[in-house]
């Protein structure tokens, strides 16, 4: 019985057909869930207060908008646009951010094999965690402002929780770097409360990072500087145990 569980813990098979559940029944609710509240407003230009039609309408529209509203221009300028486009599209993008949004969770709780039971337990965790699901996963100008959010905040940090667990550099190459630097400015200036924690969390995990390399150093420093003894053939064994 138990090793029945573990094999269907291990399934990648059972892993690909749960995440493909929630997928539609995830999009099913977005296709459910109409235009509410804010989302009738942002159909209207804040600048000329007329109903956007083109895409070249947002411009003026976000630029009178940070100036008499707040600075989520990035939140607001998608809202915009997808009020532009059928509510499939809208639809559509929210499911896989949605299913992104739970991957990169699982993601930061495991990144070895896959684990059916914690992607459920994480799944299930939201669903009854989150007070308001309706507002902030299948709302329109609700899931752009504080989902999307989460999902460009998570990825954020996934590189620094990356960095402290392995203990290694996540970019190796120069254009890695240059987008994720870019990534990082537009994470920053799409949610204040957000983009906050996130680079809170970053900067502990290079502290954790730093104090944990530190440490390993100065024990194999005190491992070099041990005089030998009697038991000088154990020597290389106990050294080992103090490197990665």
């Amino acid at each position: 019985m138990i090793n029945t569980l573990r094999r269907l813990n291990r399934s990648k098979a059972l892993f690909c057909g749960m995440l493909f559940c929630f997928a539609i029944w995830l999009f099913t609710l977005n296709c459910l869930t109409p235009y509410i509240a804010d989302d009738f407003t942002y159909m209207l230009s804040f600048a000329s207060k007329e109903k956007i039609r083109t895409v070249s309408d947002i411009i003026p529209s976000m630029i009178e908008h940070s100036q008499s509203h707040n600075g989520r221009i990035l939140a607001h300028s998608l809202e915009q646009l997808f009020l532009l486009a059928p509510k499939m599209a809208f639809n559509v993008a929210n499911t896989l951010i949605t299913i992104t949004f739970l991957l990169l969770l699982y993601r930061l709780c495991n990144a070895g094999k896959p684990n059916v039971f914690l992607f459920f337990f994480i799944f299930i965790s939201i669903w009854y965690s989150t007070p308001v699901f309706g507002q902030v996963f299948l709302w329109q100008d609700g899931a752009l402002n504080y989902l999307w959010g989460y999902v460009m905040s998570l990825a954020f940090i996934t590189p620094y929780v990356r960095y402290y667990t392995d203990e290694k550099v996540v970019f190796s190459h120069m254009w890695q770097w240059i987008l994720f630097s870019l990534f990082s400015y537009f994470m920053g200036t799409y949610s204040e409360g957000s983009s906050f924690v996130a680079i809170a969390i970053g900067l502990c995990m290079l502290a954790l990072a730093f104090f944990s390399q530190k440490t390993r150093f100065l024990r194999t420093i005190n491992a070099l500087n041990t005089p030998p003894d009697s038991d000088f053939h154990t020597f290389p064994a106990r050294f080992a145990a103090f490197l990665p």
